[in-house]
This record gives structure tokens, sequence and C-alpha cells, in this order.
């Protein structure tokens, strides 16, 4: 009990419990807060993270499919596939740039991914160009690829530069091989003979 004061009158003890329980009230006030906002992290960082593992199966799917495109010699269904690849890259590259700076290592992971995406599709690209250029002529997109010449020989006072079923003719010959070769087109001039245009 708490001495009295002159006068008579008491003054009450200060109730430590009930500043300790206000104290631990607020304490796990703060940690729920943290706790909903890491939730929401998650959420968010979730919903993007996911949408680009559903593009991976599929591009997975489609990468699957080209072994047997491959061995059964269906190169015109190997470059469909390679549009909707270069499709599925462009989309995951957007949102992974987008928003999953949130998650660096998930951000770094999916950079990657879409990397191995594009080389495979350059793959894939020069596999068709070797066996079926024909199906480059009045292709809808440009090509970009290196070309690795074979034979050089001239005409018309230009160099031609050959391999296998694709010839350029160029004013000057490159001092280096391959030559790159960018934003091309098809011609093609015989049965087996197509021309790159550039």
């Amino acid at each position: 009990m708490a001495k009295p004061k002159q006068g008579g009158k008491t003054t009450p003890k200060p109730d430590k419990t009930k500043s300790k329980n206000k104290s631990k009230l607020l304490n796990i006030l703060k940690i729920e807060k943290l706790l909903k906002l890491f939730y929401l992290y998650l959420s968010i960082v979730g919903l993007f993270s996911f949408s680009l593992f559903i593009q991976e199966e599929s591009a997975q799917q489609i990468t699957f499919s080209n072994f047997v495109n491959s061995d059964t010699h269906r190169y015109d269904l190997m470059l469909q596939n390679n549009i909707k690849l270069n499709k599925i890259a462009d989309s995951m590259s957007i949102i992974n740039k987008c928003f999953l700076w949130m998650q660096p290592f998930q951000c770094v992971a999916y950079g990657d991914y879409i990397e191995s995406i594009r080389l495979y599709t350059q793959s894939i690209q020069a596999l068709i160009l070797a066996k079926d250029p024909g199906l480059f002529v009045n292709y809808k997109y440009p090509i970009d690829f290196k070309f690795y010449y074979q034979e050089v020989s001239y005409s018309n006072q230009n160099i031609r530069l050959k391999s296998g079923k694709l010839f350029i003719d160029l004013p000057d010959r490159p001092n280096h091989n391959p030559i790159d070769i960018n934003q091309a087109r098809l011609q093609q001039i015989s049965q087996n003979l197509y021309e790159i245009k550039i």
C-alpha cells in the first residue's frame, strides 16, 4: 500500500503488469504488421514468378517437340516452334525486367533461362537454314544469323560466298569467316539454291 501524503491522501502505485501487457500487445501488433507485409510481398512476387514458371514449362514442351520434329524432318514445325519460343522469351523478359527485380535471385535465374531460349532458337534456325532454307523464302520476319561460307567464286564483279544451298554476293571479300548477316531475306534461285538478300 502506498504511503499517505500530507493531508492524509494516498497515491496509488502504478500497476506494472498493465504496462508490461500493453508493451507485449504493441510488440505483437508490430510483428503481425510485419508478417502481413511479408505475406503481401510473397503474394506479389509469387504472382509474377508463377506466370514465368508456366511460360518456362510451355517453352520446355516446345523444345521437347523439336526432338521429334528433327527426327521426322519436319522443319516447318520447328520454324513454327521457333516463332513461339521467341514470343515466350519476349514476354518472359518483360515480366522479369519489370516485376522480378523485387526477387533478385529469381530475376537472375529467369534472365539466364531467357538467354538460353534465345541461344536455342538461334541453333534451331541454323539447322533449318542448313536443311530446308526454302522455309525462309517469303518468311514474314527478317532473319539474323552467322554465315559460314565454304566456297568463294566471282559473279558479275561481285564475290560470291557459298555454303550448301545458300549464297550471298558481296562487292568485297570479307576478312573473316563467319560473317554476320542481319535483317536478311532469302530468295529462291533454283530448286536447291537460295540467295541471301540484305
